[in-house]
């Protein structure tokens, strides 16, 4: 019997770059495989022995990546490395809201610097967000006090303030709130003290402290313990802003969120974005529900084999992680603006069984708030209080499927984020059917290649412009040195830390 030496400390960070790089690369395989088998599958006559030899290969290579996975996974948690990490990120957690409430509450007002921002922006409740939290970062970049003007909000006569609490306690002069005579980047701007955040189609440059930079006094530390640094400082500032006021929201907020965790909390839960009403054909294509629950089932068959993997208690000894239930019913928490999705779930998957018998998947969402997501009733309060409940909601769940095209979707997951003592590093916790994150108005996000190219020419080291994952094992890219665009296999390539001096903001983590 192997003798265990006690609960670990924290892994260090070459480790965890190995260990989640090891799981990107099985999952690039799994979407190169299984894409490839499912194109065969589909010009194979339905019987036949190509046919059944072709469903066997998928499923047993399912099976593999699956068990490969969660050992991979494993090797970042057991032996008391996943509370560890945790912990080490709830405490880097707690040092980044310590430094916004401070840099948000000076002593004295009339000392400091203020950076206003009109919420109101033309567009929906994720991009209105994305564009308040782009100019929380210019303002703890340069540390400027945030101010949020939303005496006119589309969403409620009552204001972006009814339901969410005011980013700062310092009072905002009337007289600036109605002139943005200064803005960011204009001449002379840096010695204004009142200084007002454009949206980001009106700047003329895009500033350096834009995502995906990284505040250098937190970067390194990120890098170590998180996947996604540049997501996790974004989650932390959108769930500054997204505080929601003491009452019946909260309240309701949180009864929302005890019944899609279940009781136990270990229930696992998958949550479903879908967005249908508007942007299909001009900023997404449509999808069916079988796409969104395809990933879905790829999860709890994932789960399946982590319980599985973990009965052999002696090589998981020291995870500390909730244990699964002997039978997972697959609990599928819906967002959508769609309503006709419930009885679209209802009618495709009600008869589906277990094979205990029992039914295999539990739905839970809400027709009413679906239907004031509509686009007759999306600009109404009862739309924000319900668009704000799915977007919590979907955080906590423990996956999400989704389209990153949409804002919601990408807030959602970046809020995920800000749960380290619940689900750890999140920065692998979706699937997105169409494009890979990004934030509106970012920088160029520059991917590196860890191995040569040999058709191409790129050497490991190199860097470009990473246009987009096609989710079936290959990526779409802008060449270096202007060569052109190019599909290339997409294991090659990984995202690329922007470590940027934010001079106003200054935590570090001890």
């Amino acid at each position: 019997m192997t003798k265990h030496m006690g609960t670990t400390s924290l892994l260090g960070p070459s480790h965890h770059i190995l260990q989640r790089r090891a799981i990107r690369l099985t999952r690039e395989s799994r979407y190169l495989v299984q894409s490839q088998l499912r194109q065969w599958r589909e010009k194979t006559p339905p019987v036949g022995e190509l046919a059944k030899q072709i469903d066997e290969l998928l499923s047993v290579f399912s099976d593999l990546t699956d068990l490969l996975e969660v050992n991979v996974e494993g090797l970042a948690r057991v032996e008391g490395a996943a509370n560890a990490q945790r912990i080490a990120l709830q405490r880097l957690s707690n040092v980044f809201n310590a430094e916004l409430q401070k840099l948000q509450n000076p002593e004295d007002c009339n000392k400091v610097k203020h950076l206003v921002v009109d919420i109101n922006k033309a567009c929906g409740f994720g991009c209105q967000l994305h564009h308040a939290a782009h100019c929380f970062r210019l303002a703890i970049a340069s540390g400027r006090v945030l101010h949020l003007i939303n005496s006119t909000y589309s969403y409620s006569k009552s204001g972006f303030s009814s339901v969410f609490k005011p980013p700062t306690s310092c009072p905002l002069p009337e007289t600036v709130a109605k002139a943005h005579t200064i803005t960011w980047g204009s001449p002379g701007y840096e010695d204004a003290a009142y200084v007002y955040c454009p949206i980001v189609e009106q700047l003329h440059e895009i500033p350096k402290y834009a995502h995906p930079a990284v505040p250098t006094s937190i970067a390194d530390t990120l890098a170590h313990l998180h996947g996604a640094p540049s997501i996790w400082v974004s989650g932390h500032l959108l769930a500054y802003l997204m505080r929601l006021r003491t009452g019946e929201i909260s309240a309701s907020v949180e009864r929302l969120i005890r019944s899609i965790r279940g009781t136990p909390d270990s229930t696992p839960i998958v949550g479903v974005h879908i967005r249908r009403t508007d942007k299909i054909k001009t900023e997404a294509a449509f999808h069916k529900l079988e796409e969104y629950m395809y990933y879905a089932d790829q999860y709890f068959d994932k789960l399946d084999a982590e319980r599985l993997m973990r009965a052999r208690t002696e090589e998981w000894y020291g995870d500390d992680t909730s244990p699964l239930p002997s039978h997972i019913t697959r609990r599928i928490f819906i967002a959508t603006d769609d309503a006709e999705v419930f009885a679209e779930a209802r009618r495709l998957y009600s008869s589906v069984l277990s094979s205990n018998g029992s039914p295999r998947y539990e739905f839970i969402g809400d027709v009413q708030r679906a239907q004031s997501a509509s686009l007759s009733t999306r600009y109404t309060h009862n739309s924000l209080l319900a668009v704000t409940a799915d977007v919590f909601a979907l955080s906590y769940t423990d996956y999400i499927v989704c389209t990153f095209s949409s804002q919601i979707c990408r807030l959602a997951y970046e809020l995920m984020q800000t749960h380290p003592t619940r689900l750890g590093d999140a920065s692998m916790r979706a699937q997105s059917l169409d494009d890979t994150y990004y934030y509106g108005g970012q920088q160029p996000w520059s991917q590196v290649i860890i191995v040569d190219d040999i058709e191409t020419g790129m050497e490991a080291g190199d860097t470009l412009a990473y246009l987009g994952n096609h989710w079936n094992g290959y990526a779409k890219v802008n060449l270096p040195k202007n060569k052109g665009e190019a599909i290339r296999p997409a294991y090659k390539f990984e995202s690329r830390l922007m470590e940027i001096d934010f001079p106003g903001f200054n935590a570090s983590f001890p």
